[in-house]
């Protein structure tokens, strides 16, 4: 019998419940060598999963960068002038007169909403959601450190200044 099969053998009678002693009986062993067997079964196991959660969390953050990505380009798209073209024709489908008008965008809030989301998912993905993080310098050794409660509120701050100018230009409100 080959090693690998072995093990599966050894790890597949464990599961069923038969002792150490019971598998080295049926399979003509020392329950020593049942016992390494079952441990290098348990770290192969081990090592399999850790590299399957590792891959699983490395595909999730390829998505999360490429959502994140795409959500600060259309943030940057939302915040430029708004082009109309407006053109009028006679009766005869003639060109008469044309108007082009821009108006000034502050940005859509929903892609700043959406980029925090990536940012918490990222975070939880990486054990990294209850770390705090400093709100000044790093380097500084007097920086205020933020908790959750900071960031969430610093958050709100800027939503609430976007719909504000976006109220004083007339735009429609910010969610």
């Amino acid at each position: 019998m080959r090693l690998d099969e072995l093990r599966l053998k050894i790890s597949t009678l464990y599961t069923q419940g038969w002792t150490q002693t019971a598998i080295a009986e049926k399979l003509e062993m020392s329950q020593q060598n049942v016992c390494k067997h079952l441990k290098k079964s348990k770290d192969l196991w081990r090592e399999g999963s850790i590299r399957r959660i590792n891959h699983f969390i490395e595909e999730q953050l390829k998505k999360l960068d490429l959502l994140e990505k795409t959500a600060w380009e259309e943030w940057e798209n939302s915040k430029k002038a708004e082009v109309t073209k407006r053109l009028t024709t006679n009766n005869k489908h003639k060109l008469e007169k044309g108007e082009i008008t821009t108006r000034d965008q502050c940005g859509d809030a929903r892609y700043l909403a959406e980029i925090n989301k990536c940012i918490v998912r990222r975070c939880a993905l990486l054990g990294l959601d209850e770390v705090p993080y400093l709100i000044e310098d790093p380097e500084d050794e007097e920086a205020d450190v933020a908790t959750p409660d900071d960031a969430r509120s610093a958050y709100d701050s800027i939503l609430d200044t976007l719909r504000k100018r976006a109220g004083s230009n007339g735009l429609a409100e910010l969610n």
